[in-house]
């Protein structure tokens, strides 16, 4: 499902076809009605709800696909359950206080994949504020927020000369 993300990227190519005469209405309601299948697979298979329930990157990257699809195939009540609980569910146990991503840290890509998590909680934000919601501004009580993971991942992954965490790659 980690590997599907980039469905994100074709969906959004596809509003820009919308305005070619060379893509019809079978070619959209195709698409529309593929996407929606492959929504229904992530909501209930067993890969699907077990991907959901990821802590890290893949998690994070599932609710990008599900709000994304979701919005595309007109299913708003769906993007707007997930992305109502971005808040609690991703950002508040994935982001330090100082704004660190301690589960991608962990990892023997630690770099990459502390971007890569931050990546999909910048959609997540993106996405949510079609439906009102503010994730760009959201802050736990105690400092977790897309805003501290970014300045977090600046100075400690492009202002310093070393990288303090595993990167093999």
């Amino acid at each position: 499902i980690i590997d599907t993300l980039q469905l994100t990227r074709v969906i959004d190519a596809i509003g820009m076809l919308r305005a070619s005469r060379h893509w019809n209405e079978d070619d959209q309601s195709g698409v529309q009605d593929w996407v929606a299948a492959y929504l229904d697979w992530l909501l209930s298979s067993r890969h699907g709800l077990d991907e959901a329930a990821q802590a890290n990157n893949h998690g994070t990257w599932y609710d990008v696909q599900v709000a994304c699809m979701a919005l595309f195939t007109g299913r708003e009540d769906v993007a707007a359950a997930v992305l109502e609980c971005v808040p609690a569910r991703r950002l508040a146990t994935q982001i330090e206080p100082d704004g660190r991503q301690p589960l991608e840290l962990a990892r023997t890509r630690a770099l990459s994949y502390a971007a890569m998590n931050l990546l999909g909680m910048f959609d997540l934000a993106t996405l949510a504020a079609r439906l009102g919601l503010d994730l760009w501004h959201w802050e736990s009580r105690d400092g977790r927020s897309i805003r501290r993971a970014f300045a977090w991942l600046v100075a400690h992954g492009l202002d310093t000369p070393v990288w303090s965490y595993q990167q093999i790659t």
